[in-house]
C-alpha cells in the first residue's frame, strides 16, 4: 500500500504537467514534418512547373496566330 500511495503524486504530477506537453510537442514535430517536401515530390513539383511553362509559351503562340488570322476570334468562343 505505501508503494502505491508513492506512485500517486508522481502519477498526477506526468498526467497532468508532463502528458499534455508531451503529446503537443509531438504532434508539432508530427505536423512539421508533414510540411516539407521529400525530393521525389520537390523534383515532380519541378518538372510540373516546367510542363507547365512549356503549355503557357504554346498558348501564347497559338493566341498570336489566330490574332493574326482574325483579330474578332475571341468574340467568336463566347
Amino acid at each position: 500500500m505505501d508503494f502505491l500511495q508513492f506512485l500517486f503524486v508522481p502519477t498526477i504530477l506526468f498526467l497532468t504537467v508532463l502528458g499534455p506537453f508531451w503529446v503537443i510537442m509531438h504532434y508539432t514535430t508530427k505536423r512539421r514534418e508533414a510540411k516539407t517536401l521529400l525530393s521525389e515530390e520537390s523534383e515532380a513539383l519541378e518538372t510540373l512547373l516546367m510542363a507547365a511553362d512549356k503549355m503557357e509559351k504554346r498558348i501564347d503562340s497559338l493566341e498570336k496566330i489566330l490574332d493574326a488570322d482574325d483579330v474578332n476570334w475571341k468574340d467568336k468562343t463566347q
